[in-house]
């Protein structure tokens, strides 16, 4: 009886098990035959929504995967901008705005295109991020990005970087800053300003996040600025500096 009982019990699991590929089976080549019609309807909303930029598309054809239709729609200047449009449950969206109008894919892409050739000129790795979305920039800068010119010197982006500090003096943290930045400068890299995270090699839980240090640090005495900083002393010349700063490794 046992026996029986574990025969029909496994038989069972089984007929349930081929069922369920049967259903996942029969959904996937289901939503498969109306991709002709789901076509119709997206290059309907393509051509009604981006009818001024169709010319400078490539539009992939729609793929369906758990009950959702997608195309993938790229531009003819560069194939890393691009964004999709989406069909599910008779509805249709897309994701225009953030992958193409504000060119997030392009721009972290080019983040990290930027960050290789700056390493490979410096032999120093830092973090490179855009200023802006791509729609907030000229229509000249714009199209420089887009055809991937002159990235390291076009001024759309700024550095991260993290120096470790010897001996915690203004003197000694403002020559690192100053050496890193000569550096870039001599290798025609200019971004908009600089994020320099300083830490005390002594005491590494000691780290200031100073931020929108732009090229004119080289130029200046920012010795009493560092001093200042780090005796958290907001002097009239610290304000007028218009550099940014924090403490890292501290209750807000």
């Amino acid at each position: 009886m046992n026996k029986n009982s574990l025969i029909l019990g496994r038989a069972l699991f089984l007929l349930i098990v081929i069922i369920s590929f049967g259903i996942i089976i029969i959904n996937e080549k289901g939503g498969k035959i109306f991709i002709p019609k789901v076509s119709n309807n997206i290059n309907s909303y393509i051509d009604k929504k981006y009818t001024n930029i169709k010319d400078k598309l490539n539009i992939e054809s729609i793929k369906y995967n758990n009950k959702v239709f997608t195309t993938k729609i790229t531009s003819k200047e560069n194939k890393h901008l691009f964004f999709y449009v989406t069909y599910k449950n008779k509805k249709i969206s897309d994701t225009y705005k953030k992958d193409y109008q504000e060119g997030r894919t392009l721009l972290n892409h080019i983040n990290k295109e930027n960050e290789k050739t700056i390493y490979n000129k410096t032999k120093q790795k830092c973090k490179v991020f855009a200023i802006s979305t791509l729609d907030k920039y000229t229509e000249k800068v714009r199209e420089e990005l887009i055809n991937e010119k002159n990235l390291y010197s076009l001024k759309y982006y700024y550095i991260e970087k993290e120096l470790q500090i010897n001996n915690w003096t203004p003197q000694d943290i403002s020559n690192e800053i100053t050496s890193y930045i000569n550096l870039n400068i001599g290798n025609n890299i200019h971004p908009k300003y600089y994020k320099i995270i300083v830490t005390n090699n002594k005491d590494i839980t000691n780290s200031i996040e100073l931020s929108n240090i732009t090229e004119n640090f080289v130029s200046n005495d920012n010795e009493k600025i560092i001093n200042d900083i780090i005796n958290k002393n907001v002097s009239n010349e610290l304000k007028n500096s218009k550099i940014k700063y924090r403490f890292l490794n501290e209750e807000e």
